[in-house]
């Protein structure tokens, strides 16, 4: 079947601050009613995030997915019934993780959209065992993301966007990376990825460099460490803190390779607070820059959304917040809830629930036409060893005068066909 979201004509939604705890994961329901639901009810799903933690801080998401929510029930529903949202904070812990995805697969959650989350090898066998399908989980790098069956992935989020750096690093002429890895596991999977992944096509990829995400009192010592692998680029797998006080001390020994993170590490305030330090950055993504929305009928409505969601003008919300260390994942959580929504509406009937939406989910005919940005066909197994993802697209910016621009050469990046031979 070919099936068109029903929600593609209303807007997604917006992004507005969340306060969080700082040692409690809570759960807030944006109204009541069952998740699985015939017409006329109403249909629940879940949203898992960081939050604001010590370990990251990506308040947003929430209100991302419940941004889309409102639009969708704005214009209708799906299947005659509203839309319900249910928010936990999973604040990158391991407990509050387990704990979101006990809660998560209570009877009346139909399924979970957009999920962050870097305990997914413990979080994604509870979905499994309730049949609770995780739609536009963005992958941090556990390798249940890659094949669990509960997992519907619309990106390769993170490891998509790690494993296509080094592809991006040799068409601009570089030829080897040291990586430099946080000490949490999903770290450590995406830099194992990276080094498995980009040697057959030519890209010399050092032993990694181990670096505390949540910080160092010298990063002399480590910098020197880096320079002594003499590799010409530098990917950092680690959130910002630490990224920002090593690439410091390069520079200050006088050691300028080329940088390039993960998409959650760096955002426009970094870059313009710190001026020559990140010009020409490498910054990867599974979406395009914000600021490149008129390109992309998908982004265009993403911003409008948002800024109608916190009752601003485009070019005010773009002011605000656009370009973030955590939009990728806002975009992520809006676009599960959308994506979700069309599979509903694919659902044969009027009997919702997780065993006729996987059923949906499964079929390898179901194709879902994402706003013209990606044809989304879950039930289709991606390449060999990323079985759970039939698309792997990565999009690439730079920071010129502090803003994200677009490289000056093809930006995008689809490991599908590279990962396959194919290219």
């Amino acid at each position: 079947m070919t099936v068109r979201s029903p929600s593609f004509r209303a807007g997604f939604g917006g992004i507005a601050a969340l306060a969080v705890g700082a040692l409690l994961a809570s759960c807030t329901a944006a109204g009541g009613g069952s998740g699985n639901s015939a017409a006329g009810g109403s249909i629940k799903l879940f949203v898992s995030y960081a939050g604001d933690s010590v370990a990251s801080s990506k308040p947003n998401v929430g209100n991302a997915a419940k941004a889309a929510v409102d639009a969708i029930n704005k214009d209708g529903g799906v299947k005659g019934s509203q839309l319900e949202l249910v928010q936990c904070k999973n604040l990158f812990d391991q407990g509050p993780a387990l704990d979101c995805a006990r809660k998560g697969t209570s009877d009346d959650i139909l399924a979970w959209v957009g999920q962050d989350d870097l305990f997914t090898d413990q979080t994604l066998p509870i979905l499994e065992q309730a049949n609770v399908p995780s739609i536009g989980l963005g992958t941090s790098g556990s390798p249940s993301d890659f094949t669990s069956p509960m997992s519907f992935p619309l990106s390769a989020g993170v490891s998509g966007a790690i494993l296509s750096t080094p592809l991006m690093l040799k068409e601009l002429g570089h030829k080897s990376i040291t990586p430099v890895e946080c000490e949490y596991p999903a770290c450590k999977n995406n830099g194992k990825l990276m080094r498995d992944f980009a040697p057959p096509y030519n890209i010399d990829v050092t032993s990694p460099v181990e670096i505390l995400n949540l910080g160092m009192p010298d990063y002399s010592p480590l910098a020197q460490r880096v320079k002594d692998m003499d590799a010409d680029a530098v990917e950092f797998i680690s959130s910002a803190g630490p990224a920002l006080g090593l690439m410091k001390a390069l520079a200050d020994i006088g050691h300028k390779p080329a940088l390039a993170a993960n998409p959650q590490t760096i955002g426009e305030n970094d870059a313009a607070e710190n001026g020559e330090l990140l010009e020409n950055f490498l910054n990867p993504s599974a979406y395009p820059s914000p600021r490149e929305y008129k390109k992309y009928p998908m982004m265009e409505q993403f911003v409008n959304d948002m800024a109608a969601f916190e009752g601003k003008s485009v070019e005010n919300y773009l002011d605000a917040v656009v370009y973030d260390r955590s939009w990728m994942n806002d975009v992520q959580a809006w676009q599960g809830v959308y994506a979700a929504a069309a599979a509903i509406e694919a659902i044969p009937g009027d009997e919702v629930t997780r065993e006729t939406l996987l059923k949906v989910l499964n079929d390898p005919s179901t194709s879902l036409n994402l706003m013209e940005f990606v044809t989304w066909t879950p039930g289709v197994a991606g390449p060999e060893g990323y079985e759970r993802m039939p698309q792997m697209r990565t999009y690439f910016t730079t920071f010129k005068d502090g803003k994200a621009v677009d490289l000056d050469i093809p930006q995008n990046v689809d490991l599908v066909p590279t990962i396959k031979g194919e290219k």
